[in-house]
């Protein structure tokens, strides 16, 4: 059973465990007939006043303990109301036109805080009177068990549908009833769970909590609560204020993003135009000032001049950025960033009205301030903790700490969106968040123009503008400048000559119905295509496919032990194996089968190559080209070693390649563990480590 089901263009999120399911208790002294809900008035005293034909319901105080508390505490929430059973006491006899109250007070808070009052009385909380039929034989138990006790819906200018599945077990006497704290919310019950929706034209703007009571009728009882957290963008009306969020995040691939726990990227996933597969600039490297460099000009790295790390002095600036042909135009404009380059170097010095350095949260709690005090048109925000966790580790959904940066970021993405949301003048302004990064990555750096490091995700989302995939040519670094100056309606103006167009505006070019790939589609792409963190062949979607079946070595160098077993030059080579062991991968690759002599530890090394090598090894002379058994990129200067164990007459395949895709002359080396080293050491020139920008 699923916990939360969908309905069309729809976000929702069970953000709590699942409910415990609660008895509702009877009574036998109900009298039959119609009752209306909503005629109980509250005692402030612990149990709703009953009188005459008046029945109310008891609402046991929660495991909290807070009977005593303060009814209008700030601290109340609608978790706080715990369902109970009917004591004996709250009902009174009555005739056949007998009355059943709900009591629920006007706003989600208070139903929480007054537990001492026990009664949710429906037209206190501005619910329509329902009809419901009580049978006064009913002894029912019944138990309620929803698959979440709280939902969020988020609107970007539509309607919203939601379900949480639910059980109702036991014997019924009557209809279980769905009433709520918002006349705009329709709730009901029906056999399979809670159905919530909400018009399009009945969404107030900006976010809050309702609260959804669920009653069983026959008893009557409170089976159970939802809390229903709602966030809605409103569709902006002629004449809006056009205003921008800029959301960069360093080095996040689109897979790794897909991947991960992501609920705030995913509200813009799925109510703007959208791309797992957009591209980097088309020129130079995927260094980060190059990168960044495009995204703010809207131009490609060939005319901006900023070709990698080193070169940001090189900036032409007869190519200003998009804040700088903003602030000129004479809006506000405003950026928090980690990364100092991103604000201080790659941007005009007269390009921001206001601008801050910070971390991850400050970056995002600077934002959330400014939106709350002043009325900036646009809004930049580079985060950088993706990135480093990328070069600490990897940049791989299979890293988890690289995802768990990715669910950081996204954090303070929520905390931004929230506080838009909490805009005085929201109805008055049009939105415009833009998600965008500078590069990929693979292995743990980035640089080479390759699919993993080109590959990057878009969004372009806005209350009011159409949604789906985006389709057509590529979106790339380039049509992010166009697209903001568009929406800020600045252009952009054809004598600009700049190398993107505006993205997200054309329905004919949108796929509303697009979905993330749910199977590898492609399997030697060193992509994740469907985000579950198995890459290429170690995706089962991959076991038939030509480019996971088993490689056999190029040679074979028997049981061969001592100095230069081997020689060769990999210029010539074919890349056959995915090693990505070190920091910049390996392409032409050299493969060799070898047979244990004897069983022990052996060292394998390429001290003496004039190549800076990768070394890796798997146990077999045909193998799944992957996932090396033993791998190293430096050990000895820029000459690789590796140690494994082996049974003797085992065999084992050698692949030698070249760092960051380099050729030239390598030895192989072989000995047993025991000996220090295979061969002497390789006075190399140049330092011992790699510092790829």
């Amino acid at each position: 059973m699923s916990i939360v089901q969908n309905v069309p263009r729809v976000v929702v999120f069970a953000l709590l465990s699942v409910a415990t399911g609660v008895a509702c208790g009877s009574s036998s002294d109900a009298a039959g007939g119609d009752t209306a809900i909503g005629d109980a008035a509250t005692d402030g005293g612990g149990d709703a006043s009953v009188g005459g034909d008046d029945v109310a319901l008891d609402v046991s105080e929660d495991a909290r303990g807070d009977a005593g508390a303060d009814p209008d505490a700030a601290d109340a929430s609608p978790g706080d109301v715990a369902p109970g059973d009917v004591a004996p006491g709250d009902v009174a006899p009555g005739d056949a036109g007998a009355d059943a109250a709900v009591d629920a007070t006007s706003d989600a808070a208070d139903v929480a805080a007054d537990v001492a009052d026990a009664a949710l009385d429906a037209d206190d909380a501005g619910l329509i009177d329902a009809e419901i039929d009580v049978d006064p034989t009913c002894e029912a138990s019944p138990t309620l068990t929803l698959a979440a006790s709280e939902l969020e819906l988020w609107s970007f200018g539509e309607a919203a549908s939601a379900r949480i599945d639910g059980v109702l077990d036991g014997d019924t006497c009557g209809d279980v009833r769905a009433l709520t704290t918002a006349s705009w919310l329709e709730v009901e019950w029906d056999s399979e769970g809670l159905l919530v929706d909400v018009a399009v034209e009945d969404w107030p703007a900006g976010r809050g909590r309702e609260t959804v009571v669920l009653a069983h009728a026959g008893t009557p009882a409170l089976l159970a609560t939802v809390e229903v957290r709602w966030h809605a963008m409103p569709r902006p009306a002629g004449g809006a204020r056009p205003h921008v969020l800029v959301i960069g995040v360093d080095g996040m691939r689109p897979d790794a993003m897909l991947y991960a726990n992501t609920p705030a990227f995913d509200v813009l996933r799925d109510h703007g135009a959208w791309t797992l597969d957009g591209r980097t600039h088309d020129t130079t490297t995927t260094d980060s000032s190059a990168g960044w460099a495009t995204l703010f000009t809207g131009v490609d790295s060939d005319k901006h001049g900023v070709l990698n790390n080193g070169g940001i002095a090189a900036w032409d600036r007869s190519w200003p950025t998009f804040a700088w042909r903003a602030h000129e135009a004479g809006m506000s404009t405003a950026m928090v960033a980690q990364w100092v380059p991103a604000l201080a170097q790659l941007h005009e010095d007269d390009a921001f009205t206001w601008t801050s350095i910070g971390g991850g949260g400050f970056v995002s709690g600077q934002i959330a301030d400014r939106l709350s005090t002043h009325d900036d048109q646009l809004l930049l925000t580079h985060f950088d903790d993706v990135d480093h966790a990328g070069h600490a580790s990897g940049f791989t959904p299979a890293n988890p700490a690289y995802v768990e940066a990715i669910e950081d970021t996204d954090d303070h993405v929520r905390e931004m969106l929230e506080a838009v949301l909490d805009r005085p003048d929201l109805v008055d302004e049009n939105w415009l968040f833009v998600v965008m990064t500078d590069h990929g990555g693979e292995g743990r750096n980035h640089g080479p123009m390759n699919l993993p490091n080109q590959r990057i995700p878009f969004i372009f989302a806005g209350s009011g503008r159409p949604w789906g995939e985006l389709l057509g040519p590529a979106v790339t670094q380039m049509d992010v400048a166009a697209t903001v100056l568009d929406h800020l309606g600045l252009g952009p103006d054809d004598s600009w000559a700049l190398d993107g167009r505006p993205r997200g505006t054309d329905p004919e070019r949108l796929d509303p119905d697009a979905a993330p790939p749910t199977t590898e589609t492609v399997c030697g792409d060193r992509i994740d295509d469907d985000g579950d963190a198995l890459l290429d062949c170690d995706d089962p979607d991959c076991a038939a496919s030509d480019e996971c079946a088993p490689v056999c070595a190029d040679a074979s160098i028997g049981s061969a032990v001592g100095l230069a077993v081997a020689t060769g030059d990999n210029s010539e080579d074919d890349t056959d194996y995915t090693i990505t062991c070190a920091r910049l991968p390996g392409a032409r690759d050299a493969s060799l089968a070898w047979t244990a002599p004897s069983a022990g530890a052996w060292r394998i090394d390429t001290v003496g190559s004039e190549v800076d090598t990768i070394l890796a090894a798997w146990p077999g002379e045909c193998v799944t080209p992957r996932d090396p058994s033993a791998c190293n990129d430096d050990a000895d200067g820029f000459a690789s070693a590796i140690t494994i164990d082996a049974e003797e007459g085992e065999v084992w395949t050698f692949v030698v390649t070249g760092f960051d895709g380099r050729t030239g002359a390598w030895v192989l080396n072989i000995a047993t563990a025991s000996d220090e080293k295979a061969a002497p050491a390789h006075d190399h020139e140049g330092p011992c480590r790699h510092d790829a920008p």
